[in-house]
């Protein structure tokens, strides 16, 4: 079997051998402004935008190093070699990045360059502040990050005014001579990949984005893995009978647009700034994250604290009956989560989101926490709790969360210690210590409760 893409232009038809985007790049394209480094998606060299078919069709920056071939079937990608010009003249934004002196020895700066594009099709503010956010996670070693940082405000100054204006961003930055003009010709796919209903016995795996997957197991043992694609073309969330649903195949960061164009559960954004770096929420899906069944995964901890319910192509499932072991999960082979339907009580609830990383907006998490608090008559009413990363998996307080039933916000947060040592089975491993997740834990305990005061007091979400 073939699949085909376009990669700067130029359509490229493959074998569907298992291989990264990287790789393939830097070998049998001879592309090797596309650099490698970590290859596991935390340094960001190795940025590339990518546009999916069935999504907001825009550029989208992805990491090179957790993208198979095979999963850009009637994609497009484009790399720092499709911003080269017929005239030979530097890229404005090459140019503007060596005026302030925003590379030294130039292994970050391609990626940067993809980041800048990404920002610029994407960023809601187009602000300096929102530039630094949003390159966040391209990692640099020589310049101090003084030079990425002056880049940044005049990339604003110049190009913010026009962009905000234009109800169009992918065709005024062509016509800022930022993007090449073949960005926006819509190509014309010659073959067809079978979508998941037709797949055939062999299937094994079925990816959401691969991002956790692509770490753990070598690429000879996923040749009979595909990508899902038939969920881009729902919408990202909908409404059915009082609860919201929320695409389970939808890359997060493209949720997460959606679901603040709209103003809806504004706790999303925190949740989404804190999952990964921007190129990873750009491709990760939360029905991934959640069938990945990791002990620290985000969403499993979020989506419990929620009481939501996972709905698959073949039946509903509560989210805390979801995970049945370490890394173990009650799916079928070929069975999909497709929706995640939340009900219509978190509506009136008061939600936080919070995580422990070695870097905290780009990091797998030592421990995450969420809550979900309900409050009447100035009184917590309800409250659940998950604590993530302190046991083989997720795990709901119900014991500690009587402990705030009847309180009110301002009231002095209970000492969680007793409830959390007698919860929890921490492990010692590279990520942290028992004790000092047990620590952790209590933190984030009293984060939760800190956080309620904030929200019940300004009626609104505590922003990231």
């Amino acid at each position: 079997m073939t699949m085909e893409f376009d990669l700067n232009g130029k359509r490229h038809t493959v074998a569907d051998t298992p291989q990264l985007l990287i790789d393939w790049l830097r070998t049998a394209q001879q592309q090797t402004g596309t650099k490698a480094a970590c290859r596991e998606g935390d340094c960001g060299s190795c940025q590339v935008l990518v546009k999916e078919p069935g999504l907001d069709h825009h550029f989208r920056a992805q990491p090179g190093c957790l993208i198979r071939v095979q999963d850009l079937h009637q994609c497009q990608v484009l790399t720092i070699e499709g911003l080269l010009r017929p005239d030979a003249k530097p890229h404005p934004l090459v140019m503007l990045f060596t005026e302030e002196g925003a590379g030294q020895c130039g292994f970050c700066s391609p990626a940067l360059i993809m980041a800048s594009l990404n920002w610029l099709l994407h960023g809601p503010a187009l602000t300096p502040e929102e530039g630094e956010a949003w390159l966040n996670g391209n990692l640099c070693r020589c310049t101090g990050y003084m030079g990425q940082r002056r880049a940044i405000v005049q990339i604003a100054s110049r190009w913010a005014t026009a962009l905000l204006a234009s109800t169009d961003r992918q065709t005024t930055l062509i016509a800022l001579d930022l993007l090449p003009p073949y960005a926006a010709i819509p190509p014309c796919w010659h073959s067809t990949r079978p979508t998941i209903s037709e797949e055939t016995p062999e299937v094994s795996i079925v990816l959401g984005g691969g991002t956790d997957l692509y770490l753990e197991r070598p690429l000879n043992q996923l040749t009979q893995a595909v990508p899902c694609s038939s969920g881009k073309l729902q919408p990202p969330f909908k409404e059915h009978n009082g609860e919201i649903w929320l695409n389970a195949q939808w890359p997060i960061q493209a949720l997460a647009d959606a679901l603040l164009a709209q103003k809806q559960l504004p706790f999303f954004s925190r949740f989404n700034f804190l999952f990964a770096s921007l190129p990873v929420r750009n491709r990760a899906t939360l029905g991934g994250n959640l069938a990945h069944a990791s002990p620290i995964g985000d969403a499993m901890t979020l989506m419990m604290a929620l009481n939501a319910t996972l709905h698959t192509n073949r039946r509903s499932i509560p989210v805390q009956h979801l995970i049945t072991g370490f890394k173990q999960t009650c799916l079928a082979a070929g069975e999909l989560i497709e929706w995640i339907a939340l009900p219509p009580e978190v509506g009136v609830s008061y939600i936080h989101f919070d995580k422990v990383s070695r870097r905290s907006t780009t990091d797998i998490a030592a421990l995450n926490c969420a809550g979900c608090w309900h409050v009447e008559n100035s009184r917590v009413t309800r409250v659940r709790l998950v604590i993530g990363g302190a046991s083989p998996c997720p795990l709901r307080l119900p014991e500690l969360e009587k402990q705030f039933i009847g309180l009110p916000p301002d009231a002095l947060c209970p000492d969680p210690t007793p409830w959390l040592k007698a919860a929890l089975s921490p492990r010692t491993d590279h990520r942290g210590s028992e004790s000092y997740r047990f620590l952790l834990a209590k933190q984030l305990i009293l984060a939760q409760w800190d956080a309620l005061k904030q929200l019940t007091s300004a009626g609104s979400e505590v922003t990231p």
